[in-house]
């Protein structure tokens, strides 16, 4: 299921005709180009050919459609008529996108894409999935505005004045911490990168503003290094605290630990600081990305796997 809630922004006037929120005596809706209210209800993954059975070329769900439809432009067609009798408006993510241009009976269903530009960043310069493997995008990497930029031109512009076009997602679950993917903080992974890359400079930066004193740092990181130079060089630092997956996390836990053991608290904050930080540049480049492409519809952002610590959600809040 695809359901989306509505995060109360007032939308630019601008949208009028386009998908867009609107506070209606105290209360944040979705609004349809007709001016309507709208939830948007939606399945994701609908595909005229799914996913194969492992070690194979079958695709029963393949094999049953071309039989009972033929071909995919008639599946399409019937696929669209179905979800709408259900009560379904919307297609969901990763289902096939010329489906959202099917219209039997002069109605469509709504659709939201997702650009991967952080995802599509890290397969660029890394050679790696951001996803599977759970890499955060270097955002401090000059080239990734350009990408971005470039990106969101290259997707989101030709469908600008599509009004049946709900909003842009700009990624789908990024890492924003310790989950099934890695125990590692981000401020933790950051600082594994070679000493030359933006990101890890930018976060040996972070804890050089955060401590005065370097003796505290080795102090609270556990490390002993000589000097903020001889950090900035490189080196293994290894996190001094291993949390658990955010989503396992317990708040009362966690400030309990944090009151037994001020070095632990002081850990959490640089991580928090350093997060903060990085979600700030994350949704500042690829929100003005987007505007730059499509100043018509709306920005949902990234795709959570689960509900990100604070410093992202305020993050995302002053840009989407």
């Amino acid at each position: 299921m695809n359901l989306i809630a509505v995060v109360a922004f007032a939308a630019p006037d601008n949208q009028a005709g386009f998908f867009r929120t609107k506070n209606e005596s105290g209360r944040w809706w979705l609004v349809a180009p007709d001016g309507q209210r709208f939830i948007s209800k939606g399945v994701d993954n609908i595909q005229f050919s799914p996913d194969q059975i492992q070690g194979t070329n079958s695709s029963p769900y393949r094999d049953t459609n071309g039989k009972k439809y033929g071909t995919a432009d008639a599946w399409r067609i019937a696929t669209v008529r179905r979800l709408i009798d259900w009560g379904f408006n919307t297609l969901g993510a990763w289902s096939d996108p010329a489906i959202s241009r099917a219209n039997p009976d002069g109605k469509r269903l709504a659709y939201a894409p997702i650009l991967d530009i952080g995802s599509s960043f890290v397969g660029m310069k890394q050679k790696d999935q951001a996803w599977q493997h759970g890499v955060f995008p270097d955002v401090f990497d000059p080239d990734f505005e350009k990408f971005a930029y470039q990106r969101a031109k290259e997707l989101a512009s030709p469908r600008k004045d599509d009004h049946w076009l709900l909003g842009w997602f700009t990624d789908n679950e990024l890492r924003w911490g310790p989950d099934w993917r890695g125990s590692d903080e981000l401020l933790t992974m950051f600082l594994a990168k070679p000493p030359d890359e933006p990101g890890r400079k930018a976060a040996v930066d972070l804890l050089r503003q955060r401590y005065q004193d370097f003796s505290k740092f080795n102090e609270v990181w556990n490390t002993a290094f000589h000097s903020w130079d001889e950090l900035a060089a490189g080196g293994p630092v290894k996190p001094p605290v291993v949390r658990k997956a955010i989503y396992a996390q317990n708040q009362e836990v966690e400030r309990k630990q944090n009151e037994a053991d001020p070095k632990r608290a002081a850990f959490v904050a640089d991580c928090e600081a350093f997060l903060a930080k990085l979600a700030d540049r994350y949704f500042k480049v690829t929100a003005g990305a987007l505007k730059s492409a499509d100043p018509n519809h709306m920005n949902f952002g990234c795709r959570f796997a689960y509900v990100p610590p604070e410093p992202v959600i305020v993050a995302a809040a002053k840009h989407l």
